[in-house]
């Protein structure tokens, strides 16, 4: 988990440089999952019961259904962003796409939308500057062009593929889940 942790931060300090480091661990995508955002996903679930020491009126009730809303979210969101990739960047990678770096991308971003929930469930304000942080992920995102191989000159086309299929499914499917729960 630690090392997990650390590309994380080295993705958010230096995309580029954090890319290069994430290829060189060559970690498979089953043990990125298993050892960080397996865990990651279960703390975001668990961030939920944070807001109800808050005092703002949620109940534990709510509270579960939000973490299992979070969870599904986030669990759910990896497979499909990897399966969307997969599909739709075959004609903008230099040869075949490599199916272990497109999961690795999809592990790595979807932690980090697992991270800015976390922070979100445990600030007791709704703060804008924390919902414009998926903005910052969709850089780290424009910056895995080299990591996955995009020809040069298809980096903007990859760029809003991956943010289509890492950023926004994640949070239309959230929105969408939330819609489910009675407020």
């Amino acid at each position: 988990m630690f090392q997990f942790l650390k590309h994380i931060l080295q993705l958010m300090l230096s995309p580029a440089k954090g890319w290069e480091d994430v290829s060189q661990a060559s970690e498979a995508p089953a043990e990125l999952c298993s050892r960080g955002l397996y865990p990651l996903l279960g703390i975001a679930a668990l961030s939920n019961f944070v807001r109800m020491l808050y005092g703002n009126g949620i109940l534990l009730v709510t509270a579960i259904e939000r973490a299992v809303v979070d969870f599904g979210t986030y669990f759910s969101a990896y497979f499909l962003a990897a399966l969307i990739l997969e599909q739709l960047i075959p004609n903008i990678v230099s040869g075949e796409p490599n199916r272990k770096k497109i999961e690795t991308c999809s592990v790595y971003i979807i932690a980090m939308l697992c991270i800015i929930r976390i922070i979100e469930n445990c600030v007791p304000a709704e703060l804008t500057l924390i919902k414009l942080l998926p903005v910052f992920v969709a850089l780290i995102v424009y910056k895995a062009d080299r990591y996955l191989a995009v020809k040069p000159g298809d980096d903007i086309r990859f760029m809003l593929i991956g943010v289509i299929a890492l950023i926004l499914m994640p949070l239309l499917l959230h929105y969408v889940l939330f819609l489910l729960i009675p407020a």
